[in-house]
């Protein structure tokens, strides 16, 4: 994909609704962590990938730096990877269901549940590594932006997130 994304997949890549809702988020996370974090970067790719799980899906990462470490250190360093699915229908989901929580590879404990879609075409966003974060379904209201209760499900599952970081 590439050069007609906003043609043929639009709204699929984040808008800036979507990252300022993940920058209130994620660009002092020191708060709610247990090392102190300095924010260092964030990385949004350019294109809309496919992905393992067969759903179309566009990523960011925001990369910090420990501030008790030296830079240099393997550990010094903490990405937080976000991507964006688009669920087309149940089938979709599925698959995300599958890849993220197959019953040979994964404890348990390490499962992140999808969210319950009702309609589709829907936006789930995941946040973490397989085996650690969330999901959860991105809202939207009738202006086309970021639902309140979106943004405070949102800010409830980091705060849980980064007390684990």
């Amino acid at each position: 994909m590439g050069l007609f994304d906003f043609a043929l997949n639009p709204g699929q890549k984040f808008s800036k609704d979507e990252l300022w809702m993940l920058d209130q988020n994620f660009n002092s996370i020191s708060v709610y962590t247990k090392k102190k974090y300095k924010f260092y970067s964030r990385n949004v790719d350019n294109d809309i990938q496919g992905s393992n799980s067969n759903v179309s899906c566009h990523k960011l990462s925001y990369t910090y730096i420990d501030i008790d470490k030296h830079e240099d250190r393997s550990d010094a360093h903490l990405e937080i990877n976000i991507t964006k699915y688009y669920v087309r229908d149940k089938y979709d989901l599925q698959n995300l269901d599958d890849f993220y929580n197959s019953t040979y590879d994964i404890r348990e404990e390490h499962r992140v549940p999808p969210p319950k879609l009702i309609n589709f075409p829907a936006y789930v966003l995941k946040v973490g590594a397989p085996g650690q974060g969330f999901m959860i379904e991105l809202k939207k209201n009738n202006d086309g932006r970021i639902d309140q209760s979106c943004m405070n499900e949102m800010k409830n599952n980091c705060e849980k997130y980064l007390k684990e970081k």
